[in-house]
């Protein structure tokens, strides 16, 4: 079977699910959370999904759209979400953290039993105030990404916080926050949940996961830099290839 550049490529699992970091997005006044995260996890050694990988624009991006249809607008399709949905999409991948995957959490607990959640959290208003810019990059028109990229992100960002537009996201968030937190915090077993914070540094988090600590520092990466600097490769990729993202 051959895809397209409007097809997601099917892959199937070819690497255990063994870490999903299901804290939000843009976490933090520093917004340090996420992409350090993702750096932690490969050093460690896992093959790490994080939401602004500029390689899987293209073509992930339609994929992720059929399954936020499958969560969060039942009505679009006559089946529910299914294991093979996330294999597809996250099959080579040992760790996940940022959107959308957060998004999934549901789905990622029960799909992948044998994985170890990391759980990174900070105080609401801190959140509140890095979602804001986020948001308004979102919604506002920019299409660095490219149009299905940013309608898909827009379709998560929605169902997950049982909103219209942007406006009852932001109303909405404190509701959401709270709930997800607590709930992962319930649906998860002790023995496989870490709640865990960048302050903390590498030695709860590598007795966790069962590895050896590093010889270097834990990482410190911001994530509004490394976004600028992954948009702007991105953008470069797409010029080069050649490749419009259309509505």
């Amino acid at each position: 079977m051959t895809t397209t550049a409007s097809e997601p490529r099917p892959t199937g699992r070819k690497a255990p699910m063994q870490v999903p970091s299901l804290g939000f997005s843009r976490m933090g006044t520093a917004s340090m959370r996420t992409a350090s995260m993702r750096a932690a996890l490969e050093q460690l050694g896992y093959h790490t999904h994080h939401g602004f990988d500029p390689q899987d624009f293209p073509l992930t991006s339609i994929g992720w759209d059929r399954v936020a249809d499958l969560k969060f607008y039942p009505q679009k399709s006559d089946r529910k979400l299914e294991k093979r949905d996330l294999d597809d999409l996250l099959g080579s991948y040992g760790a996940v953290t940022d959107m959308p995957c957060f998004a999934f959490w549901e789905e990622l607990v029960e799909f992948y039993p044998e994985a170890k959640v990391v759980l990174v959290q900070c105080d609401y208003d801190s959140w509140h105030g890095s979602l804001v810019p986020l948001l308004d990059g979102l919604f506002g028109g920019k299409a660095v990404l490219g149009y299905k990229t940013i309608a898909q992100c827009q379709k998560t960002w929605l169902g997950y916080f049982h909103a219209r537009n942007q406006a009852e996201i932001l109303a909405n968030s404190r509701q959401v926050y709270d709930e997800h937190y607590l709930s992962i915090g319930k649906a998860v077993p002790p023995a496989r949940l870490l709640n865990f914070e960048l302050a903390y540094g590498w030695e709860p988090l590598c007795k966790f996961l069962d590895k050896d600590i590093p010889d270097k520092p834990f990482p410190r990466i911001n994530d509004t830099k490394a976004l600028e600097e992954k948009m702007m490769k991105v953008t470069g990729t797409r010029i080069a290839a050649g490749f419009v993202d259309s509505p």
